[in-house]
């Protein structure tokens, strides 16, 4: 099952389309989403240095800290509570378009769309992290396909 739009959108030539017709004309945008464990903010979080492995793959503002799950009777002791959502949107743009056509890999339409803004899944989980909702173990688990 393909974990990122890039390789989704390479999927669309195959919907039945005839060599050299524009099957990405109908597509104009995508979202993908993944599911993650909410921290528990009860009372069982604890805050840790930000491993420094961790710090080098942080768009923008890097914390210095971050929240781990320890676990309380509120979260069954696991330290996560309730679920959340992380997306990555895909707007498709005339090149890309044009990379389908030409049945160009995923890694050529994933380095274009990067280069013309997308926001990854895990963008969206490092994002979660700084605002203390869920944890860098968590973002790194549902995201470790997107290495």
């Amino acid at each position: 099952r393909p974990n990122n739009l890039p390789v989704v959108g390479l999927d669309v030539k195959h919907i039945g389309s005839r060599p050299g017709r524009e099957a990405t004309g109908r597509c104009r945008a995508d979202v993908a989403k993944r599911n993650l464990r909410g921290g528990c903010t009860v009372a069982c979080r604890k805050e840790v240095a930000l491993p420094s492995s961790s710090a080098q793959e942080f768009v923008g503002n890097v914390p210095r800290t971050v929240w781990d799950a320890v676990g309380c009777d509120a979260c069954s002791s696991t330290g996560y509570l309730g679920r959340l959502g992380i997306f990555e949107w895909l707007q498709a743009t005339p090149e890309m378009c044009k990379l389908v056509i030409q049945h160009a890999d995923a890694n050529s339409i994933r380095a274009l769309a990067i280069s013309q803004g997308m926001r990854l899944l895990r963008d969206d989980g490092w994002q979660k992290v700084r605002d203390g909702v869920t944890t860098l173990g968590e973002v790194l688990r549902v995201t470790r396909e997107e290495i």
